[in-house]
């Protein structure tokens, strides 16, 4: 990941305030650029890479456990039976669920290929508007600036 207050040189720096200053001249806009280390969390992706553990997690545990129990309490009444503890399961798949999603948390390319591009477009898009709100408000705090929902 890249530090977004080096991301820039100052030769670079200097040649974009150049830029913008001579663009401003020619418009009634005004130009802000926002380099920032991330454009936002992505909770969705990080969800779906949690479930899809979580079901690992239970299926895993659910063949290995099942196979454990056949074993234990095996006799003549349970010879083709398949036992299992509904709550053992359900705290696989838990358990998996928070795994997967720490995980996803902590390492966001492995969430990476579950970020659709609609969504990566509205959090640049959010991660802008806000950024713009707090610097135009804070350098002028008496024009309107724009509110982010």
């Amino acid at each position: 990941m890249n530090d977004s207050k080096n991301f820039l040189t100052t030769t670079e720096k200097s040649e974009l305030e150049k830029t913008i200053a001579q663009t401003e001249k020619e418009t009634t806009g005004e130009i802000v650029v926002a380099i920032t280390d991330s454009s936002g969390r992505y909770d969705r992706s990080e969800d779906i890479f949690g479930f899809i553990v979580g079901i690992l997690a239970l299926l895993l545990s659910h063949f290995y456990l099942t196979d454990i129990q056949n074993n234990l309490f095996r006799s003549e009444w349970t010879n083709n039976l398949s036992m299992s503890f509904p709550l053992f399961d359900i705290f696989s798949l838990i358990l998996g669920f928070i795994a997967g999603t720490s995980i996803a948390s902590y390492f966001p390319a492995i969430a990476a290929p579950f970020i659709s591009k609609k969504e990566i477009q509205m959090e640049i898009e959010r991660k802008s508007h806000e950024i713009f709100s707090r610097e135009y408000s804070l350098e002028n705090p008496q024009l309107p600036f724009l509110k982010v929902p």
